[in-house]
C-alpha cells in the first residue's frame, strides 16, 4: 500500500515489485507482514474484508479485485506453465504452489468449476 500521509487514510495499492513464492522451497513460510493480526496467507473473506475496510471498497468492489488477481494468475499459469514446473524443490514446484496459492482466495464456485475443468488451466495443474 502507498499512502499520501498516514493520517489522512488516503491509500492505494502499490506496484508488485520483489514477489517471490517462498512457499516452493520453504512450505511452512508465512507473511514477512501482517495482514488482519496474522501472518498467514489470507483467504477470500480476509481479502475482502480488507478491501472493503481499508481500501474504502464496496463489497462487490473487493470481489471483483480478487477476482481479477485470480484471473491474472490463471493468464500466467497457462502463459508459462512449462517454466513454472521446472521450478522444483523437495517435490512442490512454483506451478503447484501457485494453484494452491490462488485456490485459497477462490469462492466455492470458482473451486467447483476448476474441479470439473470448467477453467482453463495448464494440463499440468489438473
Amino acid at each position: 500500500m502507498l499512502y499520501e500521509s498516514p493520517a489522512s487514510g488516503k491509500s492505494w495499492l502499490s506496484p508488485a515489485y520483489d514477489i517471490v513464492n517462498t512457499t516452493v522451497y520453504l512450505p511452512a513460510d508465512t507473511l514477512a507482514l501482517k495482514l488482519s493480526r496474522s501472518k498467514d496467507f489470507p483467504n477470500r473473506t480476509i481479502m475482502t474484508r480488507f478491501g472493503r475496510e481499508h481500501c474504502h471498497l464496496t463489497e462487490k468492489q473487493a470481489e471483483a479485485v480478487i477476482d481479477e488477481c485470480i484471473a491474472a494468475v490463471h493468464w500466467g499459469i497457462d502463459q508459462f506453465s512449462e517454466q513454472m514446473v521446472q521450478v522444483e524443490f523437495e517435490g512442490r514446484t512454483l506451478l503447484s504452489e501457485m494453484v494452491n496459492g490462488v485456490g485459497r482466495l477462490m469462492n466455492p464456485a470458482q473451486k467447483q468449476s476448476q474441479w470439473k475443468g470448467e477453467v482453463r488451466l495448464s494440463k499440468r495443474t489438473r
